[in-house]
């Protein structure tokens, strides 16, 4: 299938199997665990990054000290956590693929 936005080669790949000229070949299998790993991160750091922008607008504009930790303090614990997490799945799917 053209894709106006992809630049086109005057040679075609040999390495395209399906012969659609995405250069993809077959469609790649994604393990499930991985994949919920990877939406439970996109969650994770959005929620976290909501909750320390959040805390940091009521500090900055209604110098709000209360709700400013209500919101900031659970945020940043959040992105935290995400953190640590990112590094353990980082981990593990490294020792998988040794």
């Amino acid at each position: 299938m053209y894709n106006p936005l992809k630049p086109q080669s005057a040679v075609p790949d040999d390495e395209d199997a399906d012969g659609d000229g995405d250069g993809e070949g077959e469609e790649a299998t994604l393990d499930p665990w991985v994949k919920r790993q990877f939406f439970k991160l996109v969650v994770l750091l959005n929620l976290g990054i909501l909750g320390t922008a959040l805390g940091a607008m009521f500090l900055y504009f209604r110098q709000d000290y209360l709700v400013a930790a209500l919101f900031g303090l659970p945020g940043l614990a959040v992105l935290v956590y995400a953190l640590v997490d990112y590094r353990r799945v980082k981990k593990r799917i490294s020792e998988r693929n040794a």
